[in-house]
Formats: structure tokens, sequence, C-alpha cells
């Protein structure tokens, strides 16, 4: 016979201790999405701040990134620059459709937010 206040028949644990564990756990989550999202924020900020750069690049890959029950999709896009350097960008999906690896064109970017690129 179990016992009141016994977890799962092995410990007895009362009851305000489960509501502070469950309480924490809601905390942590909590303080990790605000953080996140200030993490970002303060990324999108930066970003805006440093002026465009524009270089000569070649599309070499592209991918994908699906997550989530809702089935969020991310699209991404390596491009290749003159100085060998290679830079993945994250880009709307209207764009990803239009770029193909091979593609080559002046990339504009502002620190690490795809801005545009044109074909040459």
């Amino acid at each position: 016979m179990k016992h009141p206040g016994y977890v799962f028949g092995i410990v007895p644990v009362p009851l305000f201790i489960l509501i502070a564990a469950a309480a924490a756990f809601v905390l942590v989550v909590f303080i990790l999405v605000i953080a996140a999202i200030l993490r970002n924020a303060a990324e999108h900020r930066r970003n805006m701040s440093l002026p465009p750069q524009n270089d000569h690049a070649r599309v070499v890959a592209k991918r994908t990134a699906v997550s989530g029950e809702m089935t969020t999709t991310r699209y991404y896009v390596t491009f290749e620059l003159d100085s060998r350097e290679r830079v993945e960008l994250r880009v709307a999906g209207s764009e990803y459709g239009m770029l193909a690896e091979g593609d080559e064109g002046t990339l504009t970017r502002q620190g690490t937010e795809y801005v545009s690129f044109v074909r040459m």
C-alpha cells in the first residue's frame, strides 16, 4: 500500500519540495528563453551598426534546416568570396529559391546578416 507523500512508491517527498522543483525548472527555462532573445537582439543591433559590405562572391552550397513541431524552415546559402573565405548566411525562402550553386555576383552583407546578391 502506498503512503501519501511517496513519489513512485520509493522515497517520501513533501509536496512543497515537488512544487518548488517544478517552479525552479519553469524559471530556468524562462531565463534561457529570455537570454536567447536578448542575445539575438544584441547581434542584430551590432549588425545594423556596421556598414554594408560588398564582395564579389560565388554560391557554393545551399541547405535548409527544419525544426519544431510547427515545422519552421530556415534557409542558408554558402558564398565563397574572392579571398577564398566561405561565408554561410541565412536568407529568406524567396531568395533561396532564386539562387543556384555556381551563381556569381556581388554579395552585400551587414555583419552576419544577408542583405542582397546581384548576379553578374
